[in-house]
């Protein structure tokens, strides 16, 4: 790569090297909605098969019939991740067959210009001020002809879409491997938590066959249950130094829940938070002091009891399961009332590091994950302007 200088001219949409354009996406790619079809539940339920449904953002079902049978753009029409564009996609692409309903728009890029590089002029792009409504945001079609895209000449094009397909090879082949080790740790989890390590009597319990010298005890008798409460705003206090900040935990799985900080911590470290509204039943073992909010059951296990194993184990083996006309909801008695299987603390302890272990591989190959994720970003950033440029 190189950068040339004084070779730059101010657009409408930016300032871009002299020999790129600015051209309407309606100029860069058919619109082929006419053919899309929605199907409901019901519809797809009765061909089910093999062939992905797919929607606003990303595939929802798998039916035996296709529409299309060729590469393809699809772009939320509503409910895209508008606001959220530069970490989540708006723009995703497809190929082989395939059936879209009438939240994504479908584009095919025309032969003068290349596919890729067109996907990746929109996967993230801020296309805000074309967007209509404030509760289901959506992308008129007329709105989104007029989206201008910044064109280089086709060979560059074909060389920045070369780089940036690279790179999304390597993150599609890490996702692969953290796939891979998931399954392994839940295979672990399905072993440990039946078997042990190292027994050779079992017995039928409440909670399946586990070995003979294992107890059977519901969470309350494990340790002590409390339910978040209601944000205090005398004690949250957002512009705390880091010092003096206790993490404060909500009902939310995303970012594992964090909401904000605390001046003061409401329960001890080594304690256990459970997800107790809408997606009930995620359990995340908490290694400091924090504060929790909302309908998030907090446990505390007892001396006797590791947290690590039991975070695992909640996850792994306890289906909290709620009947419900309206949003499902765990309360702390409910809660507490569920069975566990606890091996002696010494056993625990071992399984807890070996699933510890393999927790700490997954985490590796997060990271690595979140590397190439944020080189893809770089370098879009500088690729798709023309801050720097390719040598073709």
């Amino acid at each position: 790569m190189k950068v040339l200088q004084d070779t730059y001219k101010d657009t409408k949409i930016g300032r871009i090297p002299k020999d790129w354009d600015v051209i309407k996406l309606s100029e860069v790619v058919d619109i082929l909605n006419n053919k899309r079809k929605p199907l409901n539940s019901s519809q797809r339920n009765s061909i089910s098969g093999d062939v992905p449904y797919y929607g606003a953002n990303g595939q929802v079902d798998s039916i035996n019939d296709f529409i299309f049978n060729e590469p393809l753009i699809l772009m939320a029409e509503d409910g895209g991740n508008f606001s959220e564009y530069e970490f989540r996609h708006i723009a995703y692409k497809i190929t082989g067959k395939s059936w879209v309903n009438n939240h994504a728009h479908v584009l095919k890029p025309k032969s003068d210009f290349d596919f890729d590089y067109v996907f990746y002029e929109l996967e993230h792009k801020n296309i805000l001020r074309f967007i209509n409504g404030s509760t289901r945001t959506k992308l008129n079609q007329g709105d989104l002809k007029g989206i201008p895209l910044k064109i280089p000449p086709l060979q560059e094009q074909q060389k920045i879409a070369a780089i940036l397909s690279t790179v999304d090879e390597q993150i599609s082949t890490i996702d692969k491997i953290i796939e891979k080790s998931k399954e392994l740790k839940k295979g672990l989890m399905q072993k440990l938590f039946s078997e042990g390590i190292g027994h050779t009597e079992f017995k039928d319990t409440k909670v399946g066959r586990i070995p003979k010298d294992w107890e059977v005890k519901s969470l309350e008798e494990v340790g002590l249950i409390k339910v978040g409460r209601d944000l205090n705003k005398e004690i949250y206090n957002p512009t705390l130094s880091k010092e003096h900040k206790v993490r404060v935990y909500s009902n939310a799985i995303t970012d594992r829940g964090l909401y904000g900080f605390y001046s003061r911590s409401e329960y001890p470290k080594n304690s256990i938070t459970i997800t107790g509204r809408g997606d009930i039943g995620y359990a995340f073992a908490r290694n400091e002091e924090f504060g929790a909010i909302g309908r998030l059951i907090v446990i505390h296990p007892n001396s006797n009891v590791d947290y690590i194993y039991l975070t695992n184990y909640i996850n792994h083996s306890v289906n909290f399961h709620i009947e419900t006309s309206g949003i499902p909801q765990l309360t702390g008695v409910q809660a507490s009332k569920y069975k566990v299987a606890i091996p002696p603390l010494p056993e625990q302890q071992k399984i807890a590091a070996i699933l510890s272990e393999a927790d700490a591989k997954i985490e590796k190959e997060q990271i690595q994950k979140a590397q190439l994720q944020a080189l893809k970003k770089g370098l879009m950033q500088q690729l798709l302007t023309g801050k720097k440029r390719v040598k073709v």
